[in-house]
């Protein structure tokens, strides 16, 4: 799936969908950032769906990339590692929710 695909709503919903289940899957790995997971794929969801739209395209596009980064089992420390297959996947969720944290709490507001 190219990039440009997501620019479409109904695909961002699946993205978020395939994030929220990889995550669950995965709880245990991501415990660190499970909150954080959830406040990007709520974000994402919500102006998918048209319900919240007032969202930065770079804040957006910075979630999205986020969760793409999340979902691909091969990045830059493939998630088949045991161990460290998810610290980079945690360390990218951390660093984009901080980056983006006054338009997630305007969000959450």
């Amino acid at each position: 799936m190219a990039l440009s695909d997501y620019a479409d709503p109904r695909e961002l919903l699946k993205l978020t969908r395939a994030a929220v289940e990889k995550a669950a899957d995965q709880r245990e790995r991501i415990s660190g950032v499970w909150g954080d997971l959830h406040s990007l794929t709520d974000l994402v969801g919500a102006w998918a769906k048209g319900e919240y739209t007032v969202v930065p395209w770079r804040t957006l596009g910075a979630a999205v990339g986020a969760l793409i980064y999340f979902i691909n089992p091969m990045d830059a420390m493939p998630d088949v590692i045991p161990g460290v297959g998810y610290l980079d996947d945690g360390a990218v969720i951390a660093f984009v929710v901080g980056s983006l944290r006054n338009d997630i709490e305007a969000f959450a507001a």
